[in-house]
This record gives C-alpha cells, sequence and structure tokens, in this order.
C-alpha cells in the first residue's frame, strides 16, 4: 500500500528539520572556535604590550634624552654645557639607544655624530631637527609593536 501525500511531506519536514538543526550546531561550533582564537590572539596582544610597555617607556626617555644632547650642541654657546651635552650624545650613542633603536634613527644618530666629528658634512641643527623627526617617526611605528615584530629592522652589531 503507497504512502499517503502527507506522509511524504512530514518525512521531508522531519529530515529538513533535522538539517536545519545540525547546520545551526556547527555554525555555533564554527562562531565558538573563531571566538576562542579572537580571544587567544587578544591575550597574545595584551601579554605582548605589557611585556614592551617598560622598554618602550625606556625608548622614549633614551630618545628625548639624545634629542636633547643633540638640540643642546647644536645651539648652545655655552662650552660647558656643550661639552656635557657632547658626553651625554656620546654615551647614549655608544650604549643605551642601540638597544632601542631603528636603522632610520640609527642613520640620523651617524650622520649627527660624523658632522660632531667633523667627518660628515651639514649642519648640526639641521642634522638634530632630522634626527628628532627620526625619533618621532620611530616612536610612533613602534608603539603598536607586537613581541616578535619589535627585533625586526633592527640592527643587529654582534655581527
Amino acid at each position: 500500500m503507497p504512502n499517503p501525500p502527507g506522509d511524504n511531506f512530514t518525512h521531508f519536514t522531519t529530515l529538513i528539520t533535522a538539517l536545519v538543526a545540525v547546520a545551526g550546531f556547527l555554525f555555533g561550533v564554527f562562531q565558538y572556535q573563531k571566538q576562542q582564537s579572537l580571544n587567544r590572539m587578544s591575550a597574545a596582544e595584551s601579554r605582548d604590550r605589557e611585556f614592551l610597555r617598560p622598554l618602550w617607556e625606556r625608548q622614549v626617555a633614551i630618545y628625548f634624552d639624545a634629542s636633547e644632547a643633540a638640540a643642546t650642541i647644536a645651539t648652545t654657546s655655552d662650552s660647558e654645557e656643550r661639552r656635557k651635552a657632547e658626553a651625554k650624545f656620546w654615551m647614549l650613542y655608544w650604549g643605551p639607544l642601540v638597544m632601542v633603536e631603528s636603522p632610520d634613527v640609527s642613520g640620523a644618530m651617524k650622520n649627527f655624530g660624523k658632522c660632531l666629528r667633523g667627518e660628515g658634512e651639514g649642519d648640526l641643527r639641521d642634522l638634530s631637527l632630522k634626527l628628532a623627526s627620526a625619533f618621532q617617526a620611530s616612536l610612533t611605528e613602534g608603539a603598536n609593536l607586537r613581541l616578535v615584530e619589535f627585533s625586526k629592522g633592527k640592527i643587529d652589531y654582534r655581527k
């Protein structure tokens, strides 16, 4: 005896309902996994920011110290003040700045240092401004770096 037409409709409706339920379940699993992945990335970014915060704050302080030393050298007429500023510049140049400088900052520091030693060309005032601009760009670029990105592009003096 053949199935009545309403019986086929019931089977079809039951099948559609089951498929919609399975699709909803799979969509929920996909959404959960996606959210968990985003949460892991967010946690990693927060951890990196907290780790890098003291380094970035130190970079800001070093950049300001170096910029102040360069500006003092370029503008002061007081020989004692200039001598102190030169000592500060070279101390930063040969030490702390190496840990945080970008390639552009390194180049600007080298240009200023060469001019200061009488080996390069340019005006110290102009080179001081260029150095400050390199510091500004480096800080802007570095403000949102992740830990894995921090050392990319840095100069490795060990080589």
